[in-house]
């Protein structure tokens, strides 16, 4: 979990960065900004719902098995 963690914390700063960026210099078009943000934003959703699914499944595993942690 801290790994997902990690990406999507990075994933979320490149995204305030770029965004930034855009603010302050304008590199690209308005469409490739969008592009790249909601790459990044899909990206960050696809691994927050994996660490979500993982965490999940092995919570359950560890209460099937009776190695339940309160």
């Amino acid at each position: 979990m801290k790994t997902s963690t990690a990406i999507a914390v990075v994933l979320f700063v490149c995204a305030v960065l770029l965004g930034l960026i855009q603010l302050w210099f304008t590199p690209w078009s308005v469409q490739f900004f969008v592009k790249l943000e909601m790459t990044l934003g899909a990206l960050l959703v696809v691994v927050l719902v994996l660490a979500f699914i993982l965490n999940e499944s092995k919570e359950s595993k560890s209460l099937r098995s009776g190695d339940r942690v309160d």
